[in-house]
């Protein structure tokens, strides 16, 4: 269905009246700016045709822009660099003729007919995590990351971003935020001996994310251990890690194999998505029960046998150590 100037209209009249969204509008402006998009040519052209629509984790937007000034995708570059998705899209604009002769009105009516001109639309989908540390001034460019600000709260109310339980989530809310591969044994337990405790790794690209799926598996499995999301980010990417231990048994592949399915009902995506990595080896598998059974070390002693460790629980000096710079330490190093 293609774009109406009645459309648009309507959209920004209810931008005007709603102050919340009005400011929300302002602030998603604002980050667009702070992030130099507008330096590349035709991105100040653009006009609101939709938005913004609220998710559990992003605002999105929807833009509009003459077929002949298409915005510099190198624009779009700025954003994705942040964790946004902007989509481009060629569309039709149904636009009131130029009225030289009857013809030019709808029959019966005064109204000169439509007629469609060519467009771009880019959708602009922006984390709230983005939109608010930008606002507070706590977003650090230089390193891509988000600074501590150290017990400070967001408010929520201002950006509608609710109560943060995954349990509320509906389909697709986590799409575009977890990466679909998850790491086995490749972490040290915080609970236990490596030996009894199998500990996976997903990575997250939003915190509150990140936190909210810690929280999803320690409350709703009774085979979790512990579950936990980091404080920092952990990687290159711009990822925090979550954290789940599970005792090493027989009856662990179709443990994590349930949980992964669970969380597809959030994140959008298919299991033919998700790959896993056991251990120090970098080849990634595709994550079936099978293929975790006849990969993981489900046998404590077996385990212990073969990785060649001592048998030996976390100090609490360890722990603090682990707490204290927010991931779990990688073994082999």
């Amino acid at each position: 269905m293609p774009v109406t100037i009645k459309s648009a209209l309507k959209n920004i009249k209810d931008i005007y009246m709603s102050d919340t969204s009005l400011a929300t509008l302002l602030s998603f402006e604002r980050v667009i700016d702070e992030l130099d998009v507008y330096v590349f040519k035709n991105w100040r052209l653009g006009e609101l045709v939709e938005g913004p629509i609220y998710e559990k984790y992003f605002i999105t937007a929807t833009f509009m822009w003459p077929y002949e000034d298409m915005p510099e995708p190198r624009g779009g570059e700025q954003l994705l660099r942040h964790n946004c998705t902007v989509t481009y899209k060629k569309d039709l604009m149904e636009m009131p003729v130029h009225v030289e002769s009857e013809a030019d009105f709808k029959p019966g009516t005064k109204m000169p007919k439509n007629k469609k001109v060519p467009v771009w639309l880019v959708t602009i989908s922006m984390p709230k995590k983005l939109i608010v540390d930008i606002e507070d001034g706590v977003y650090s460019e230089s390193s891509n990351d988000i600074e501590n600000s150290h017990g400070q709260e967001i408010d929520n109310d201002s950006y509608k971003l609710g109560e943060s339980v995954i349990t509320e989530s509906k389909f697709g809310d986590l799409k575009r935020l977890v990466t679909p591969i998850l790491t086995v044994d490749v972490y040290t337990s915080e609970v236990g001996a490596d030996r009894n405790v199998i500990v996976l790794g997903i990575p997250v690209l939003e915190k509150e994310a990140a936190v909210d799926i810690a929280e999803f598996a320690e409350k709703s499995y009774d085979w979790v251990l512990d579950a936990d999301a980091s404080d920092v980010v952990n990687s290159e990417n711009g990822e925090f890690m979550v954290f789940i231990e599970l005792s090493r048994n027989p009856s662990a592949p179709e443990n994590i194999y349930s949980f992964v399915s669970d969380l597809l009902n959030l994140t959008d995506q298919k299991m033919v998505d998700w790959n896993f990595v056991y251990y120090k080896s970098k080849q990634k598998l595709p994550l079936s029960i099978d293929n975790l059974r006849d990969t993981i070390i489900l046998s404590p002693e077996r385990y212990a046998q073969l990785t060649k460790k001592p048998h030996r629980a976390i100090d609490t000096e360890q722990k603090k150590h682990i707490t204290n710079t927010a991931k779990i330490g990688q073994r082999g190093k």
